[in-house]
């Protein structure tokens, strides 16, 4: 999954209202992370849930291109950092 902060996606939808070009974009995170290895950044112990009826357990990446003018735009804030940031305030 590519996470994307709140603050990149709302600079990026900024952007996009000013230029006023009505374009379509696509806002996230050029480094991917599985939910594991988010729930490792935390550095606690992983509780296990059991499977619920109708839960799904991959996510699909729209295949887009320049050709069918959707803009890519990328966040700046990384969640491993914005995570390590988290860990840090709480522990003071």
């Amino acid at each position: 999954r590519r996470f994307t902060h709140i603050t990149d996606t709302i600079k990026i939808c900024y952007h996009a209202w000013k230029k006023n070009k009505c374009r379509h974009y696509s806002i996230s995170n050029r480094k991917s992370y599985s939910i594991l290895t988010v729930a490792k950044m935390f550095r606690s112990k992983i509780i296990y849930l059991p499977k619920r009826k109708g839960e799904r357990y991959a996510s699909a990446l729209t295949n887009l291109s320049f050709s069918n003018k959707v803009y890519k735009k990328f966040g700046k804030i990384y969640l491993k950092d914005y995570i390590n940031s988290f860990i840090k305030s709480q522990n003071k």
